[in-house]
């Protein structure tokens, strides 16, 4: 019986050297010392930030790391040494998604994302996707420009796309990245939602519970399709006193999702209703009680 590969979520970083390919037509010598100064400058950045070097593929690598935090930690002091290299140009792409292990390789649709980011950022930047970027909201070492939404090559839904700023790193001019940005939808186009943080209706230690539930069932949405999420970091932001249609208009989406969560012992409440903001009609509600091992299951259908 075939092995079952073996899949697991990760943050995935993908580099490359601009110009190789030209710099390899003028002199083989030359491009292949900038690749072995890569090699000797990325591999011990990598094992520093407990990631894991999976391979070269020409010029670019490919690692991955237990957190967006460590991937980008990574990545800025990448750049940052070789901030005054004039030959060995970076660029970074990073994004959290599902990879698979197989025959000692990597890939998945995290190791795609990633690709696709380090393609579009510039010479001394880093890319990251709105999954790696919630994870860094409310660390004092990053700083980021939202470049809006962007459809890339060969991925079936839209990715809001981050470039970290520094003053030792490249930032890239967010006029340069308008053609290909998704402009927000109209009624009649891609829908879009809100998922409001769930209100917790038990005591103050459980306020974990519906801090976790509401990130991973953004993340879990947000990864379902060609549909527009709110990301985590503008619902923390949200005034909760505002009516459903200022919300909405805040956050420039269609549909809001609110929840409520009661958790007893090992048991718990959930209760859900899904709102059109421009009407106010309610368009789906729902209530579950069960064992609170089965939260994750819930999410997930």
């Amino acid at each position: 019986m075939p092995k079952t590969p073996k899949r697991k979520s990760a943050a995935v970083m993908f580099t490359d050297i601009a110009g190789y390919t030209e710099a390899m037509s003028k002199s083989e010598q030359k491009a292949l010392e900038m690749l072995r100064r890569k090699r000797k400058i990325i591999r011990p950045l990598i094992d520093e930030h407990k990631g894991v070097y999976v391979k070269e593929i020409g010029d670019g690598t490919l690692s991955y790391f237990e957190s967006g935090y460590d991937a980008s930690k990574c990545a800025v002091q990448l750049q940052k040494g070789l901030k005054d290299d004039t030959e060995l140009n970076l660029r970074v792409g990073i994004h959290i998604g599902d990879i698979i292990f197989e025959d000692e390789d990597v890939y998945g649709e995290g190791v795609n994302v990633a690709s696709r980011l380090e393609s579009m950022a510039p010479v001394g930047g880093v890319f990251v996707s709105n999954h790696v970027y919630d994870e860094l909201i409310n660390k004092e070492d990053f700083e980021g420009v939202s470049l809006g939404l962007q459809s890339l090559k060969g991925l079936g839904r839209l990715i809001e796309v981050y470039a970290l700023v520094d003053e030792d790193l490249i930032a890239p001019n967010p006029t340069d990245y308008k053609e290909s940005q998704v402009q927000v939808h109209s009624d009649d186009e891609v829908p879009s939602i809100a998922i409001l943080m769930m209100e917790n209706r038990g005591v103050q230690d459980d306020d974990f519970w519906s801090m976790g539930l509401t990130e991973d069932l953004i993340i879990k949405v947000a990864g379902a399709g060609l549909i527009r999420v709110a990301p985590m970091r503008e619902i923390l932001e949200i005034d909760i006193k505002n009516s459903i249609k200022e919300i909405a208009m805040k956050l420039q989406v269609k549909y809001i999702l609110t929840s409520s969560l009661f958790k007893k012992d090992n048991n718990f409440d959930l209760r859900c209703q899904l709102l059109e903001a421009k009407s106010g009609v309610s368009k789906f509600g729902h209530k579950w009680s069960e064992p609170l091992d089965n939260a994750q299951t819930i999410v997930d259908n």
